[in-house]
Formats: structure tokens, sequence, C-alpha cells
């Protein structure tokens, strides 16, 4: 066990038996060198005895919590008697699934010092954060996991709750969280009624003086929490310089423009704030009557990023546009962008961890349009049908390189609109999949490119008509909903 990279920390009391499936799960799922820390109360002679057997044989050991026994002081004290450059932070009440380590220990070794695992129950229908998580001890004896204590993981003055959500957020001030590809289910909180937890004593008394600890630190501290709310407001984080120059695939985004200055440079902020694999920049202009926007285009230069510019002498529209940025990609993913949207922390991340099944060929992010927030929410909303019953979302959309050829270029007949629809067809005529993914979340602006005037509207929606009967006639689908919706728009009555 000299080797062991990853100490894995099993707070508990009184449950030997999920003890004992909990190291069974561990050593079937988990592929990192590791060893178990079980960290158990003085009096537990059940857990303590069966500890001791299996240390014979597999890489566990036993430590004895200090009194008294708290779900966080045992954390803590897990923390300060194990010895592995990387720590995840477990209980005896969650499950892993196969391989969860790998995309963990890939962002510790990046350099991240907080990496939560997702639970997909909790997540999804309770919680926004990570319930566990794993933590590099460079990170927390640097640093420390709270603000103001160096070398523990959570403040020692918590006895159970909140203590993770202040350690998570603390992380993300300082541009070290990270929520990895991983899934660690949380038995505790999937059952339909909650189990008795022992190593929660579940007295209101402890629940209120966590949360009143938590408030006082918050207000004392002048806590920052960087959620979505710096992503809105147009918020820098720099990337750690350990992954811009680590070695992983090239991703290329390409980035249609026309007009909109402004709202094109915060979407250069947001890309730079929130993109975790190396990329080059493509930049399409199609003709803008605005010169600030070329100018700015040709000025932007983000350090360490290679770029790409092409400027169109007439306007091509969207298909055009989409052509000429595939066509000058060299990245081993290429994501196609609007100027006018917002992203959502590693984004990228998420969409090409999609992308890893065979049949997928591309991946869409959720969107909205009223920002990151309602009532304290992420409000994504829905998926439209689309040709062939499948969809991609033109605003935003990664695809792998090997489906720009099935893909591109796009019929030259298609000027405006239906290039989404003839890329959902492409896809699924090749009998593969345009997923989803719920990790990702992007805020679309909305037709803010140029204010145009009644007769420029006119004109497009003339194009869009055109575009209509060209996508039926190069597909055989039927496209007459949308011709009577587009002329009742032009004021032409059959």
């Amino acid at each position: 066990m000299t080797d062991s990279k990853l100490a894995i920390l099993i707070p508990t009391y009184g449950r030997p038996e999920k003890v004992a499936k909990l190291i069974e799960n561990i050593e079937k799922t988990t592929k990192t060198p590791h060893r178990i820390y079980v960290i158990a109360e003085g009096k537990d002679k059940p857990t303590i005895d069966l500890v001791t057997e299996l240390s014979a044989t597999l890489p566990v050991v036993l430590i004895k919590n200090k009194a008294p026994y708290t779900y966080v002081s045992a954390i803590n004290w897990g923390y300060y008697c194990s010895t592995e450059p990387f720590v995840y932070c477990a209980a005896d009440d969650v499950w892993f699934t196969k391989h969860w380590d790998a995309p963990v220990m890939d962002l510790l070794e990046q350099g991240y010092g907080f990496v939560g695992t997702k639970d997909d129950w909790v997540i999804s229908k309770t919680q926004k954060h990570a319930s566990h998580f794993a933590v590099s001890r460079k990170y927390i004896d640097e640093q420390g996991g709270v603000l103001d204590h160096k070398g523990v993981i959570y403040h020692p003055g918590y006895y159970h709750y909140q203590c993770d959500i202040e350690t998570e957020q603390t992380a993300m001030v300082r541009n070290q969280f990270i929520l990895a590809p991983s899934t660690v289910q949380h038995i505790h909180w999937m059952n339909s009624k909650r189990e008795k937890d022992p190593t929660d004593t579940k007295e209101n008394s402890h629940y209120t003086a966590d949360l009143d600890l938590y408030k006082a630190r918050r207000t004392s501290l002048n806590f920052e929490v960087y959620l979505y709310e710096g992503l809105v407001a147009g918020k820098v984080i720099p990337i750690l310089p350990e992954l811009k120059n680590a070695k992983r695939p090239l991703l290329s985004i390409i980035i249609a423009s026309y007009n909109a200055t402004k709202i094109l440079n915060q979407t250069i902020d947001s890309l730079l704030a929130n993109t975790y694999y190396p990329f080059e920049l493509i930049f399409v202009d199609d003709n803008s009557s605005d010169p600030t926007t070329w100018q700015y285009i040709k000025n932007c230069n983000p350090a360490g990023i290679p770029v790409k510019r092409l400027q169109h002498k007439k306007q091509t529209f969207t298909d055009g546009v989409w052509n000429d940025g595939v066509a000058m990609a060299t990245g081993d993913y290429i994501a196609i962008l609007n100027n006018d949207i917002l992203l959502s922390q590693n984004w990228d991340l998420h969409l090409i961890a999609a992308l890893q099944t065979p049949d997928a060929w591309m991946a869409n992010p959720y969107q909205t349009d009223d920002g990151f927030k309602e009532g304290g929410k992420l409000v994504p909303y829905g998926m439209h049908e689309r040709a062939g019953g499948i969809d991609i979302r033109g605003t935003c959309y990664m695809m792998k390189r090997e489906a720009t050829d099935a893909i591109f270029p796009l019929p030259y007949q298609l000027v405006h609109w239906f290039g989404d629809y003839w890329i959902a067809e492409a896809i699924h005529k090749a009998h593969m999949k345009s997923v989803w993914v719920k990790d990702v979340v992007i805020h679309h602006f909305g037709s803010v490119s140029t204010i145009l005037e009644e007769a420029e509207h006119k004109m497009i929606w003339w194009v869009i008509r055109g575009d209509c009967y060209a996508f039926s006639k190069l597909t055989g689908i039927n496209t007459d909903y949308w011709v009577k919706v587009i002329e009742s728009r032009l004021g032409i009555q059959k």
C-alpha cells in the first residue's frame, strides 16, 4: 500500500453491516491505488472488530475518533491521520459507481483543490451542490477547506450540517471547485423514508446551531459566493495555469457574429472563465454593418489561445457561417456558439463527457432566456421537436470531429433557417444520437445582434420562407406549417 494515492474517509457509528458492504463496493469500483480509512467511535466494538479483521487482507485502516464524536470531527481527524496526496470525503451510506475515481483523479492531478461528485438523485431533486467530494492535500494544507483554518477540511465548530456547503463555496470563491462527471450515490437520501443515521444525531439543536454558525460566518467573512451571478455580471475567473499547459483534447470553438459588440464581449469573457479544455477560437463575421464588431474580433487575442478570423464581404446568414467555421477547425471536438450567450462553469467538460458514448454525435446544453436564476433556481426549458424526432440547440452545441464529415457542409440552398433541422436529420439517418446535458445551462440573450427596420425584418422572413421550400425539397419533409406561419408574418393572404 505504499503507492496509495487516494484516501477514502468513511465516518461511521453503529452500522458495521453497511461498512462491510461499502468496503466490498469500493474494492470492486475503484482502480486508483487507495486506502480506506474507517473512522469509528471508540465504543463501537462491532465496527472496530470488523475493520480490524478486514485490515489483514484489504487496504483498510481503523481510526478511533476523538470524543466527542461528530461527522465533522470524524472527517477532520481522518484527514489528519491519513497520508495520501488526495482525499475523498465519503460516509457509510454512499454507493460508488464503476470507475467513479478516474475523472476525479484526473481533475485533482490537473490542479483543482476540490472535486465534487454528482449524486443523480440528490442533485436533480433537492440539492444543487456536491454532498461528497475529493480534495488535494496540498490545497487543504496550504489554504484550508475554510477561509480561516489551514489543515482542516471542515470548520471544527460544525456538528453535521452546512459544513460541506461552506467548504464547497470556499473552493468556488478561490476558483478551486469543479464537479466531476462521476456518480457516487447517497443511499441515505434515496430512501422513500430517511433512514435513521447514527452519525447524525438529528437533534434540532444541532441543526439550528450549525445553520446559525454558517450564517454568522457568511456575514463575518464577507463571503463572495461565485455561482451564476458572476457569469451574468461578466466576471472572469482565470483558468488555472496547470490546466492551460496540460495535454488535453483540443476544442475548436466557432462563434458566428453579426454586430452586437458589447454582447460578444460578454460571451468571450464567459467563455474564458468557464472553459476547461484547451481550445482554439474561430470567429466568422457575417459582414457586420457595425465596423466596431470586426475591429473587436481583429483585436481579440486572449493570452495563449489560438485565434482564427474570417470576415464575409457579403452576408451569408447562419448556415454559410457554420460551414466556414467548421472548415477552419482543427480540434478533436467542435462547438458552435452564438455571439450572445453566457456559459455555465465547465460547460465543455460536461458536453465532452456526454459524447464519450459510441453512438453520440452531438451534445446540447439546456437553455434559459431569463438569466441563470429564477427564484434562486435554474430553469432549463424544453427540447423542441425537430426533424427525425431529435433536436439540437442552434445557439450552442458540440459535436465529435467524425460527425462533421457526415453533416457538413450544409446545403447551399439553406440560408438562414433549417440548418439545425438538417443536422438533426443527418444524425438520425446515420443512426446516431443528439444528447441533452442537464449539467450545462446557457443564458441566451436572444435576437440582439441588431435592431432591424421593418423592411429588414420582412427581407429575413422572405429568406426563411425560401428555406422552408428548400428543406422540404431536399428531405421530403413537409414544411407547410412553417410556410403558413411565415406567410402570415409577411402578410401574404391565400
